[in-house]
């Protein structure tokens, strides 16, 4: 455990991402106790939020800070996300289109090229020039990137 005057000296480094400031006084609360809970020593705080800096756009969350450090300190695989990918654009999640028909063994999924084919078939009401069905729909699902890897850090 570290200080919570560290840890919020820490957090505050996280400043410099994208999504920072749209982030609630609480939730900031969140991160400095999640750091003073779980850093075993300042060095390794610091350490861990340089390699969030540097891997990554968006804020960290709790749990994003939980993995890491737990991944430092047992020397597990923990995923990274590649913060410049353009699928994801460093989320490592990317949304997949599918028409969807209910039948009476559950849900059938047909996958959509992407989102224009499934505005297309939103708004013409037929796919490949047949009329949707009462049992039919366009969803959407999030679905891992592929830029996402696992990678094992020495300690």
């Amino acid at each position: 455990m570290i200080s919570p005057a560290i840890a919020t000296a820490e957090i505050r480094r996280l400043s410099a991402t994208t999504n920072y400031h749209l982030r609630k006084p609480e939730a900031l609360q969140e991160l400095v106790d999640t750091l003073a809970q779980y850093a075993p020593s300042a060095p390794k705080a610091h350490a861990v939020i340089d390699q969030w800096l540097a891997e990554n756009r968006m804020c960290a969350t709790p749990a994003d800070l939980r993995d890491l450090l737990r991944g430092e300190a047992e020397n597990e695989p923990v995923q990274r996300m590649s913060s410049g990918c353009a699928a994801c654009e460093g989320t490592g999640f990317v949304i997949q289109y599918y028409l969807c028909t209910r039948t009476e063994a559950g849900l059938l999924r047909q996958r959509l090229a992407g989102w224009q084919e499934a505005a297309d078939v939103c708004h013409s009401g037929a796919y490949h020039g047949r009329p949707l069905s009462q049992s039919q729909s366009v969803g959407e699902f999030a679905a891992r990137c592929a830029c996402t890897a696992v990678s094992r850090e020495p300690q």
